[in-house]
């Protein structure tokens, strides 16, 4: 069962998610597991953004999973890929990451999170298209060929 307080601080982030990203589609429910019971909330946005608040929230981070993988799993693998991207060691996203035990404070939201999430999808797909196009002009592919990878990213 989730506390008094922890339910009131969690309604009202998620009040101010709804202010702040409107046309999110997502929802809340408290979901029975061996994890302390933990407030689950889902987002669908392209992909399925799923975040675990456990008991001891505010004062450790909420867990974040896209499409079911744990998200500091994937900023780890996202820092290799950009590192062999640009041929030079890139500082692990994970570590600067809101989520990472040493850069929680109990002030920080899930708002916050979203945000971060957000602001770190779009440098992700920005990166990629600047590699694709630079692959597309070295290897002179018709821009028939650009167009659709544009797309598929």
């Amino acid at each position: 069962m989730v506390s008094r307080s922890l339910g009131r601080r969690v309604n009202k982030e998620l009040v101010q998610i709804n202010e702040y990203y409107a046309d999110l589609d997502f929802h809340c429910l408290e979901k029975h597991n061996k994890y302390d019971n933990p407030i689950k909330i889902i987002i669908e946005d392209k992909n399925k953004i799923e975040i675990f608040i456990f008991n001891s929230y505010p004062f450790k981070s909420p867990k974040l999973y896209i499409e079911g993988k744990i998200h500091m799993d994937n900023l780890c693998i996202y820092s290799r890929l950009l590192s062999n991207i640009f041929n030079k060691k890139i500082k692990c996203l994970c570590c600067s990451s809101l989520l990472c035990n040493d850069n929680w404070k109990p002030s920080k939201r899930l708002l916050d999170i979203l945000k971060e999430y957000f602001r770190f999808n779009k440098m992700i797909q920005t990166v990629y298209k600047n590699y694709i196009n630079k692959i597309c002009i070295q290897y002179t592919l018709p821009t028939k060929i650009n167009e659709l990878i544009f797309l598929y990213i």
